[in-house]
């Protein structure tokens, strides 16, 4: 099933806010809500977001969340589904989605990576499937490009146009470590960790039940399935690049130096 554009419409649109605090926080919720409606980049996202401040409901991270989308340009309908049509048959695979699924609005590249932690954490506190699947697989492109940005001296600032290209140009040593779950190596070690921990957490409350994307879904099922369950945090991290590379062929051509073994 490919993602629709409702997903994350529908997780733009306001959650019952009576439940979530007092009548005060209600209305400054309702407030930020309103707000981001006409917020159309980074600077207007977070001055609506700032009427929040200190609010901690679920219908507040559920704001804060949107408004990263909204940030990130994802209020325009275009840049979704250039993004998600990467997953259908005649699209570039799940690494080309995560390659538009990144974070770029912010000055610095350091700035867009912390952004994206941020943004995946509101989700999954708000606990929206179709937001925090996607904000998920935007946090892990940023991570993995972190990785490979800090292994090469040829990656640029920009994952969203040198995504493959920068996977490509990282140590091979490196590639190595990050694929092998007994490696001692504490970049690598940070790496696995921090994609296990979002594609377990991420894949309990977005794929659970009707209504959730099969593409991306079953990539995080399948990871899981072949590190052997979600005991071992760091054998799902390790399991995700070869989950990748036996779905997208750029991957496998960027990873070429993957253990060898046949595709689950």
């Amino acid at each position: 099933m490919k993602l629709s554009l409702k997903i994350i419409l529908g997780s733009l649109a306001f959650i019952s806010l009576v439940s979530c605090g007092s009548e005060k926080e209600s209305d400054k919720i309702g407030d930020a809500q309103i707000c981001l409606n006409k917020a159309t980049d980074l600077t207007s996202s977070n001055a609506c977001l700032a009427k929040i401040e200190g609010i901690e409901s679920t219908a507040a991270y559920a704001v804060r969340c949107n408004g990263s989308f909204i940030a990130e340009g994802f209020a325009n309908p275009v840049k979704y589904i250039n993004a998600t049509s990467q997953l259908n048959g005649t699209g570039g695979g799940t690494a080309s989605f995560m390659a538009l699924m990144t974070f770029t609005a912010a000055t610095t590249f350091a700035e867009n990576l912390t952004n994206a932690g941020t943004t995946f954490s509101n989700c999954l506190k708000s606990g929206a499937k179709g937001t925090t699947l996607l904000s998920s697989f935007g946090y892990l492109a940023m991570s993995i490009y972190n990785y490979a940005k800090n292994k090469s001296g040829t990656c640029s600032d920009n994952p969203t146009t040198d995504f493959s290209s920068c996977l490509s140009s990282t140590d091979p040593n490196a590639l190595i470590k990050v694929v092998d779950p007994t490696t001692a190596d504490t970049d690598a070690i940070n790496l696995q960790t921090s994609i296990g921990s979002v594609i377990i957490s991420s894949y309990n409350i977005s794929c659970a039940g009707k209504g959730a994307n099969e593409s991306l879904c079953s990539t995080m099922s399948t990871t899981i399935t072949s590190a052997g369950g979600t005991g071992n945090v760091r054998a799902v991290g390790s399991n995700f690049f070869k989950t990748l590379a036996c779905a997208d062929a750029s991957v496998k051509t960027a990873l070429n130096l993957l253990q060898p073994g046949t595709c689950p």
